[in-house]
């Protein structure tokens, strides 16, 4: 019996850890733009302010 607990858990906690990943990825892919290089962010700058806020728009949701 605590076998199959022990076991139950781990698939849980696997499946916590799966998912955790998943939106990590998902979080990087949607922030992509804030983690730019430095030499990078001179480059958006360039950009008027009408283009950053729609990115935001275009941005996948979570």
């Amino acid at each position: 019996m605590a076998d199959k607990f022990r076991d139950i858990v781990a698939r849980i906690g696997a499946v916590f850890r799966e998912q955790r990943k998943i939106d990590a990825q998902r979080a990087l892919q949607r922030y992509h733009h804030l983690l730019a290089q430095p030499g990078d962010i001179a480059l958006e700058r360039n950009h008027s302010g009408q283009q950053a806020r729609g990115c935001f728009r275009k941005c996948p949701r979570i």
